[in-house]
């Protein structure tokens, strides 16, 4: 059965019942190593929850840079539109338009410039 990270952390939250019949762990599970486990349920549910605002942050900020993006290549769109530019088109190949079956012809507000996507920077060394 596969638990849900609320019903893992609500039975982090809970107190520590301890079961047991062999005398040889009743030996071993004193006090003090009782205190340990539950230190360690507490530090593991703080780190779950830490690590969640954590994961909402990032979220945040994916959705923002998104939003960014696709403002931007929608700018550079109808930046292309309206001036017949073909920087950042995937078909422009820094000379001209790298569509050689010519199907793809642009005119005034009319372009079929469509972003390259994040190229990867040559890195010479």
């Amino acid at each position: 059965m596969t638990r849900t990270p609320d019903e893992i952390k609500r039975e982090l939250d809970n107190p520590i019942h301890v079961h047991y019949h062999i005398s040889d762990i009743e030996q071993r599970l004193t006090p003090l190593a009782l205190h340990d486990l539950e230190f360690m349920h507490a530090d593991a549910l703080a780190l779950i929850k830490q690590l969640e605002a954590q994961n909402a942050e990032l979220l945040e900020e994916i959705e923002r840079l998104q939003a960014e993006r696709d403002a931007a290549v929608n700018d550079l769109k109808e930046l292309a539109d309206r001036h017949g530019a073909c920087l950042g088109c995937k078909w422009f190949t820094g000379e001209r338009c790298g569509d050689t079956e010519y199907k793809i012809i642009c005119g005034f507000h009319d372009s079929k410039w469509e972003w390259r996507g994040v190229q990867k920077e040559e890195r010479n060394e």
